[in-house]
Order: structure tokens, then C-alpha cells, then sequence
């Protein structure tokens, strides 16, 4: 006999989507609680929730925890230097700012999504073109997917694919340190 929950329960996309408010609203309670602020999983967070955010049909809801998301980034984060040096980075050198560990440019993309929240950023402040901002985005997709299967040919293996000449475009040895 297969179990139904109950009408009132909610649906899985209602009960994700309840889980997600909820993580929101405890990251803009994290300054209450200073002793267990880490910067970087921090932004991590943020990162994430912007991420999630942007994935969303368009609404007020929306439109405020991103508002917000960034709000609380510029209250806790946005004058530390090691994100100054970041978002530089982002700008002008993008596929260092996009590696693990930077070497080059003493610096770490430990999540892709902290890419992905100071590309918003930098958008939020116009301080880079559309075309820029495409060039981050086909770079992060890159580096994600070099983060995951080191070469062309794992990927081909991996998505069954018999005609992956798309791929070498993202020629993979340029996202190796």
C-alpha cells in the first residue's frame, strides 16, 4: 500500500521553496551573532541565495530578498579589501579570479557562486558592459564544468555525446593553474 501524505501537507516545490525563505531570512540574522560570522562562507551564502533568487519567476518577493542580499553584502562585506581585490579581479582577469586559488593574484573562488554574486554586483553598479558580463558568465559556466571533468573527453564520456565540437571552444588546458 503506497502512503499519500495528507491534503494540508505541501507540495515538494512549496515545502524547497519554504526551506529557501527560510535560509534567507537566518543569513540577515547573522550580525546578531558576530562571534560566528566567517566572512567567506558568508558570501557563499549570499552567493548562493542571489543564485537561487535569479532562477525565480519574476515577483516582489524576488526582487526584495535580492535587494536585500545585496544590502546586507554591502553592509558586512563590500569595503574589505579581499573583496575590492575580488570584484578588480573579476573585472580584469577574469579566469584567475574564476580559479580555486589564484597564485597569480593571491586570491580564491572556493564556490563558483561568489562568482556569480559579484557578477551581480558589478552589474547592480554598472561597472561592467553586457558584453563583459557575458564573457564572466561563459567563463564561470567553464570553469564549473572544468572543476568537475578535467578534460573534453570526460565530458564526452560522461553526456554520451557523439559530436562534442562545441566543446572545444571551452578549450579546458587555459582553466588548469
Amino acid at each position: 500500500m503506497i502512503r499519500r501524505p495528507p491534503r494540508s501537507t505541501q507540495s515538494r516545490s512549496s515545502a524547497a521553496s519554504d526551506v529557501y525563505k527560510r535560509q534567507v531570512l537566518m543569513t540577515f540574522n547573522v550580525l546578531q551573532n558576530a562571534d560566528t560570522y566567517y566572512n567567506t562562507a558568508y558570501m557563499a551564502l549570499l552567493g548562493n541565495v542571489v543564485y537561487y533568487m535569479i532562477s525565480q519567476p519574476p515577483s516582489q518577493w524576488r526582487d526584495e530578498i535580492i535587494r536585500l542580499a545585496i544590502s546586507t553584502y554591502r553592509i558586512t562585506s563590500e569595503k574589505l579589501p579581499i573583496y575590492k581585490t575580488y570584484l578588480e579581479a573579476l573585472k580584469e582577469n577574469t579566469p584567475q579570479a574564476l580559479m580555486t586559488e589564484s597564485k597569480l593574484l593571491d586570491i580564491k573562488c572556493e564556490d563558483l557562486s561568489k562568482a556569480v554574486f559579484f557578477l551581480f554586483v558589478l552589474k547592480q553598479n554598472n561597472e561592467i558592459t553586457p558584453e563583459k558580463a557575458e564573457e564572466i558568465i561563459y567563463l564561470t559556466i567553464r570553469e564549473f564544468f572544468g572543476r568537475l571533468m578535467p578534460n573534453q573527453a570526460s565530458i564526452e564520456r560522461f553526456f554520451l555525446l557523439e559530436d562534442a565540437s562545441f566543446l572545444k571552444k571551452m578549450n579546458f588546458k587555459e582553466v588548469e593553474n
